[in-house]
């Protein structure tokens, strides 16, 4: 399970424009998303035990409900850990990144509430867009990393967050199924 803001379809569409900048002989090396599995991905939750999901559905309410709607904007690329040794390739943001912040901390702070353990991880606004094939070579991966860390964003590309969902997803052998279980309308 995880927690997220769902994204409109021009901002779908601006992520497919920025994965077909990537050169081509990089193609087979990156394993694209689905643009319509992208999400902002405020925290990730994983296994969760079914008599869990209703305070946890509740904590992200009350967040939400605190929190005005925001905009951001599509802004520079990159790769997690980095370049070199790529395994997530995202698409960052700027704009309203302190209420973004805020945002994630009253989810964080919530959680925590329930016996949710805070994320160890630092809290990097970003869309994850793509993660390495699994069959590349190891230069060919950096390579890939080292050009995508390079496409140019073309400004302008805003989207307002007006909601956070609780998802579940749904392995299958064609891929992650999402399904929603709670949106709550931003503050």
């Amino acid at each position: 399970m995880f927690i997220a803001a769902e994204l409109p379809p021009n901002i779908q569409q601006a992520l497919a424009v920025v994965r077909q900048l990537l050169p081509a002989r990089h193609s087979g090396t990156i394993r694209w998303l689905p643009l319509d599995g992208i999400h902002l991905t405020l925290r990730f939750l994983g296994d969760v035990d079914r008599d869990r999901v209703a305070s946890i559905a509740d904590r992200m309410s009350a967040a939400a409900a605190q929190t005005g709607r925001f905009q951001l904007e599509l802004a520079g690329t990159g790769c997690f850990p980095a370049p070199e040794r790529p395994r997530v390739f995202w698409v960052g943001l700027r704009g309203d990144l302190q209420r973004l912040s805020q945002l994630h901390g009253r989810i964080e702070g919530g959680l925590s509430a329930i016996g949710i353990g805070v994320d160890p991880r630092p809290f990097h606004p970003h869309l994850t867009v793509g993660r390495d094939a699994t069959n590349s070579r190891p230069y060919e991966v950096q390579a890939a990393g080292y050009s995508f860390a390079r496409v140019a964003v073309e400004p302008g590309h805003r989207f307002e967050v007006s909601a956070v969902t609780l998802f579940r997803s749904h392995l299958t052998s064609d891929g992650a199924r999402y399904e929603s279980l709670r949106t709550s309308a931003l503050g």
